[in-house]
């Protein structure tokens, strides 16, 4: 998607805290960040464009999009695919069941969030290949599980940015429910159903994970793709490069005309 749009628009994609090459404090743990420091960086790279910016975001990116336009940062409209809603108090089961799998197996901690949180089903989990990098970065879901609970469309009732939804017509219904509840509590939304996409896992795939990279200057941090259907591309204005964003700098970027 990112390099489509780089056809017509400036895009920048990045990695979110604690994935890829985006780095954390040694012996990282789920509260050593907060959803309040990654909104702080979508507003970083946001004025570092040099304009407000369209965010796309999918899943737990979508939320994250969502939370940033809410707590000011310069968004002039958002493309959510799929934003996953969750009542204040929930998944604290499973955040106890990845901790422990955390500690013990990495693969299994993985397998589980994608199986029981995320909802793939088992025998395309099994499919989906393992890289060194997936593995590096799942203690980043135990952050996901800290941040989304409470993100239900109450929380966003009123948000004035102008929204388009999106969900698959082929998927779960809850993930339709989710969209249409958003559709409702956001006044200036629209709701779209695309073909076959986002979440709808055909019982046979092939699965490949393609990273947009950008090499970054020296003297900046270097963080690349940790899942692309997470982590929020932006679009906005020409300069190539960040300042002043922690644990980021753009893994992907086309100078083109302002979106």
């Amino acid at each position: 998607m990112a390099t489509t749009l780089a056809t017509c628009f400036t895009v920048t994609t990045y990695d979110r805290r604690g994935t890829g090459k985006s780095t954390l404090p040694p012996a990282p743990t789920p509260d050593c960040y907060t959803v309040d420091q990654e909104i702080n960086d979508i507003t970083l790279i946001a004025q570092h464009l040099g304009a407000t910016v369209d965010v796309y975001g999918f899943s737990s990116g979508a939320d994250l999009a969502l939370l940033a336009a809410q707590a000011g940062a310069p968004i002039r409209t958002l493309y959510l695919l799929e934003p996953p809603l969750f009542e204040p108090g929930t998944l604290a089961v499973e955040r106890a069941r990845m901790k422990d799998l955390l500690a013990r197996d990495r693969q299994q901690a993985r397998d589980y969030y994608l199986r029981d949180v995320v909802g793939i089903p088992a025998d395309i989990v099994g499919q989906i290949p393992t890289l060194e990098q997936h593995l590096a970065d799942v203690p980043a879901s135990l952050h996901e599980l800290t941040f989304l609970p409470g993100c239900n469309a109450q929380r966003f009732e009123g948000l004035a940015t102008p929204t388009v939804l999106m969900v698959s017509t082929h998927n779960r219904p809850r993930l339709k429910r989710w969209a249409a509840e958003l559709e409702q509590a956001l006044p200036q939304s629209t709701l779209h159903e695309l073909p076959a996409s986002g979440m709808a896992f055909p019982r046979k795939c092939s699965w490949q994970r393609s990273a947009i990279t950008l090499t970054s200057k020296p003297d900046q941090t270097q963080p690349h793709i940790h899942t692309p259907w997470t982590g929020p591309i932006l679009i906005g204005g020409p300069r190539p490069a960040i300042a002043g964003a922690p644990c980021l700098t753009p893994t992907q970027h086309s100078p083109r005309a302002t979106a």
